[in-house]
């Protein structure tokens, strides 16, 4: 189910100068000159790779577009294209996939930025003749090569880009040097990669330095191996970026997103209405909260899960080679969770999704689970219109606590001794204005059950479409937005000891 993103960045037309996007740890800037739309005259893919005689470097030179908007435009939009392969890359990493999905988007990756580099350089190699201060032309040769007139800024390029490129442009022998250790290591290199040799050339001291501060071969460094095994820094500020090219992907791949959803016929507070045939309105629960979670807590065996709708949860625990089993109560939501299990590749034996309420689950026996990973109704923000049992159905806040009392005990029952319970909840905002605190509550209700409360993981999100409601707030009703949740966990308790 994986989404071409290549084919749609391909066809998208570059709008602003000063739209960044995040993409991983990376910010890339789009075209300054509106409509423009890249068309590459040709491909490398038939170069040899690693030739560094001047023969080799004409040749490649001779196929790239002859004109400095051309390259331009080749050179971002490519540049782009590079950085989708990464997140690609980087999503199906974390899920697990198939080694040979990697390996061809590396080797992909590879030939495109042979391409950007070698484009780089000869953009560099045409912008030596222009004044950076001024913008005039300092040779005939130069005014042939370009149909546009004027300065840098009337090009479309900035004073870094061409300060780069024109460093590349001088020392083209550094780009294969970079292309062939990517090979070796089997990943698509970056323009920062030859800068940084480039540099190291000139200041041989750089290169001690940074010679010094490798780890001795054989060790670790903790820096580099923590967020490499856990995907995320262990602290408890987590930033969930709704933005991000790698995230996005990741839904895309396991088929989480708001046309796939599974829960149409939600009910939204926020919009009033019931959503029978789309869910824009209704949460998505991010699955790299999920791959954090199983990467930092969970050991091997079983995930349970006592609200298991959507079946994003189900398809990471699958992917990261743990069995889950949850409960659902709407059967036609075990339905549409079991289909989407079958189109990623999932069968029974890893996930099974039992009808029912989760606070009478006897189709699990007791003990059984490792783990506990969920994220429970924000009481009615959301109703899930699943009848007499439904929490989100609940007349009262308080029937909600008790009826969320019961699920918390049957879990503990589930739950092997001393597993962790993590909880991915917020606060809640009713009709009559008031902020309910169901993280405390649900807290407060784990510690009364006999669990210990070991980690509180602040989530912020960036990116999201609830500051399109900041229009409420000026109209008077002076509620802030809000752009934060948490991830509680517990430990059940093993003795009275503790």
């Amino acid at each position: 189910m994986a989404l071409d993103i290549m084919n749609l960045i391909s066809s998208r037309k570059i709008k602003s100068s000063k739209a960044w996007h995040r993409i991983g740890q990376k910010k890339v800037s789009k075209s300054p000159q509106n409509g423009i739309q890249t068309r590459p005259r040709t491909r490398l893919a038939g170069m040899p790779a690693g030739s560094r005689s001047s023969e080799g470097l004409v040749l490649r030179a001779s196929l790239l577009p002859a004109k400095i908007e051309d390259l331009r435009d080749f050179v971002l939009l490519s540049s782009e294209k590079l950085n989708a392969y990464r997140a690609k890359i980087r999503a199906v990493g974390k899920l697990n996939l198939a080694k040979g999905l990697r390996d061809k988007a590396i080797a992909e990756g590879q030939i495109l930025a042979e391409q950007v580099f070698y484009a780089e350089a000869k953009l560099g190699d045409l912008l030596k003749g222009l004044d950076l201060r001024g913008g005039d032309r300092k040779s005939e040769s130069f005014k042939n090569q370009t149909s546009s007139a004027g300065s840098l800024k009337s090009l479309g390029i900035t004073e870094k880009l061409s300060y780069e490129v024109q460093k590349i442009a001088a020392h083209p022998e550094v780009i294969d040097e970079v292309l062939e250790e990517a090979k070796r290591e089997n990943e698509i290199p970056y323009k920062a990669e030859i800068l940084q040799k480039i540099d190291e050339e000139l200041r041989p001291e750089l290169k001690v330095q940074r010679g010094l501060k490798k780890q001795p071969k054989g060790s670790e460094d903790p820096f580099v191996k923590a967020i490499e095994r856990y995907g995320v820094w262990p602290t408890t500020l987590w930033e969930i970026d709704y933005r991000d090219k790698v995230s996005q992907e990741l839904k895309h791949l396991i088929g989480d997103d708001p046309s796939s959803s599974t829960r149409a016929g939600a009910f939204s507070r926020q919009t009033g209405k019931y959503n029978h045939n789309s869910v824009t309105s209704v949460s998505i629960f991010p699955p790299e909260i999920a791959i954090y979670l199983i990467n930092l807590f969970s050991p091997s065996g079983v995930i349970y899960d006592p609200f298991a709708g959507g079946g994003t949860r189900a398809i990471i625990a699958a992917k990261k080679g743990l069995r889950y089993v949850g409960v659902e109560l709407r059967n036609e939501e075990v339905l549409a969770i079991n289909r989407r299990l079958k189109e990623n590749g999932i069968n029974s034996e890893q996930v099974k999704i039992f009808l029912g309420d989760a606070r009478n689950a006897p189709s699990i026996a007791s003990g059984t689970a490792d783990f506990l990973m969920t994220s429970p109704p924000y009481w009615n923000m959301e109703k899930y219109n699943g009848g007499k049992d439904d929490l989100s159905m609940c007349r009262t806040y308080g029937d909600f606590l008790e009826r969320m009392r019961g699920v918390i005990s049957e879990s503990k029952r589930i739950l092997k001794p001393n597993a962790l319970s993590c909880w991915v909840v917020g606060l809640h905002r009713d009709k009559d204005g008031e902020l309910l605190p169901i993280h405390h509550d649900i807290s407060s209700l784990h510690r009364g059950l006999g669990f210990k409360m070991t980690e509180e993981i602040i989530l912020s999100k960036l990116n999201t479409k609830a500051l399109l409601r900041v229009w409420k707030f000026e109209k008077g009703n002076r509620f802030l937005i809000r752009l934060h949740e948490y991830v509680l966990v517990f430990r059940k308790k093993t003795g009275l000891r503790e």
